[in-house]
């Protein structure tokens, strides 16, 4: 009678998850970043004024891609 042995697991099995999750986490970082800058867009002089940005920082930062 034979038995079947198990077949090890790859490397690349077992780092799939790991993976997945770290891949996850940077969309999720993106996806922050846009709304972040959209909001950034919209806010009025005098509330930029209150959290320190001059309009030229402000179009500097909502002109950076979401991978920035």
């Amino acid at each position: 009678m034979t038995h079947a042995m198990p077949l090890p697991k790859t490397r690349r099995a077992r780092s799939r998850p790991a993976c997945f999750s770290a891949f996850r986490s940077l969309v999720r970082i993106w996806r922050e970043r846009r709304d972040t800058r959209i909001h950034l867009g919209e806010l009025e002089a005098h509330h930029l004024a209150d959290i320190g940005l001059t309009e030229a920082e402000r179009r500097r930062e909502c002109a950076k891609w979401f991978w920035q």
